[in-house]
């Protein structure tokens, strides 16, 4: 597993959560979910640790630093930079309207 580097203090303050998605609107199989999304009309398939997030996320909000460390914990084998990993898949997320910054 790779290690975490000292994240940014004001990055991993950030609380993140999933857009409010019914839960029926959500369905995985496999290392594979599939959202509809009701206020767009779109439908993502979203795979492996993108899925992975964003289904945590509809749990619970959960904040940056959280997310870092699952990422790590469950990827870490895999990426270098378990931060940067992160950030790229809230990114990704935040692009298709899935996850936005609570305040």
């Amino acid at each position: 597993m790779a290690s975490a580097p000292d994240p940014n203090p004001a990055t991993t303050q950030r609380c993140w959560q999933a857009a409010t998605l019914p839960a029926a609107h959500i369905r995985q199989w496999e290392q594979r979910w599939v959202v509809y999304d009701h206020r767009s009309g779109e439908t993502h398939l979203l795979e492996g640790a993108a899925g992975a997030l964003f289904q945590w996320l509809h749990q619970a909000p959960r904040t940056e630093m959280e997310l870092i460390e699952k990422c790590d914990r469950d990827w870490g084998q895999d990426v270098a930079d378990a931060e940067a990993f992160t950030e790229q898949l809230l990114a990704e997320l935040r692009r298709r309207q899935l996850v936005k910054e609570r305040k």
